[in-house]
């Protein structure tokens, strides 16, 4: 066999039978035809992100910031600068509304949170800058763009099919 003892032949051949399975993924049949490449573009085709879900994504981001940060906003209102009780308790419903609206977005409990906190920085800066005379230096804005880059990443970014990335509003 070609001087090479039997033991050796056999071990090239299991590396081999090993790299096509890590290399090629398997059709119906269990035969090895198709490349991983041509699955992974196959499975971002079935993931079926369209602008309109996308927009349902970011309004929910949107609307658990304004929650969460309009809340918290009121309550620090009336314990730093003396306003009412109505402004504690409307502060308290809204961090109360914070709590459900992520529960609509269709990923996963950690990648929703995970991609929630850029979220968070980009609205925090907003809401300073809009609601107490904030203004963000440049600094800021980078590191709230990067968040941003850094969520769409999390959220968007194509994944193997079976990993759950459907964005389908109320599964």
């Amino acid at each position: 066999m070609d001087g090479q003892p039997q033991g050796e032949t056999k071990i090239k051949k299991k590396i081999t039978l090993k790299y096509l399975r890590l290399t090629q993924a398997p059709t119906e049949r269990g035969i090895y035809l198709k490349k991983r490449g041509e699955e992974r573009v196959k499975g971002r085709e079935k993931m079926g992100y369209d602008v309109g879900r996308l927009m349902v994504a970011v309004c929910l981001f949107v609307g658990a910031g304004v929650c969460e940060i309009g809340g918290g906003w009121l309550v620090w209102k009336w314990r730093r600068e003396g306003w009412g009780w109505g402004s504690l308790a409307a502060g308290f419903l809204l961090l109360l509304l914070y709590g459900v609206v992520p529960t609509f977005q269709a990923q996963p409990f950690g990648r929703t949170y995970a991609a929630y906190g850029g979220f968070f920085i980009a609205l925090s800066l907003l809401w300073g800058w809009a609601f107490d005379s904030f203004l963000p230096d440049r600094w800021d804005l980078l590191g709230s763009a990067l968040a941003l880059l850094g969520v769409s990443l999390v959220m968007f970014a194509p994944r193997r099919s079976g990993a759950q990335t459907q964005m389908n509003l109320l599964q």
